[in-house]
């Protein structure tokens, strides 16, 4: 089921993460993902233990405390309300949920596919999505636009990176399949004039 207000929340919330601007709910959805289970305690300076991988995207010091105590009880409680993490009271664990899992993974996917060195190939992706589906449109080209695709033409988008599978699924989930072409080109004329639009 497609929710436009979840799909921009979590492309929103992909663009701060790319841009290496962490906040305290992105730190705990990420430190949940990587240890599975975690207390209250885990999110403290002192404990940040199981964490690395995130700790080392956003340059964060183990030692250093970032949030007050308080920060961190409301974010959890924010989280669990909108229903990203929930809490294991024979554990007396946090951990996230499904949905909290499909985000972190889309938010991955992209960090990995946007830290790779480029493949020297054109990804072009056209479209001719109709009115009546509107809102797959604009979701689909803030898609594109977050894996830093350029605009070629009206509804013709160009970019360095692979499409993650997880997008392709969606357009095919989505029933979007007969209105998306995508190209993956190694010799394409003018293409040094193509190149310098990801250079602005």
């Amino acid at each position: 089921m497609f929710e436009l207000k979840y799909e921009s929340q979590k492309i929103n919330l992909t663009k701060k993460i790319l841009n290496s601007s962490l906040n305290t709910a992105s730190f705990i959805l990420f430190s949940l993902k990587e240890i599975g289970y975690a207390t209250f305690d885990a999110f403290l300076p002192s404990n940040y233990i199981g964490t690395k991988f995130w700790r080392e995207i956003f340059g964060l010091d183990p030692q250093k405390e970032i949030w007050k105590k308080n920060t961190i009880r409301m974010n959890l409680y924010r989280l669990k309300k909108q229903k990203l993490i929930d809490y294991d009271f024979n554990k007396k664990s946090y951990f996230l949920t499904d949905k909290g899992e499909k985000l972190t993974t889309f938010i991955k996917d992209r960090y990995f596919i946007l830290k790779k060195p480029c493949d020297k190939k054109i990804r072009i992706v056209i479209f001719d999505i109709p009115e009546k589906k509107r809102k797959y449109r604009d979701w689909l080209r803030r898609e594109l636009c977050l894996l830093e695709f350029k605009l070629l033409q009206k509804s013709v988008f160009v970019g360095k990176y692979p499409l993650p599978q997880g997008l392709i699924e969606e357009i095919d989930n989505y029933n979007l399949t007969p209105y998306v072409f995508i190209f993956i080109v190694e010799e394409i004329f003018q293409k040094d004039k193509i190149l310098k639009l990801f250079e602005k």
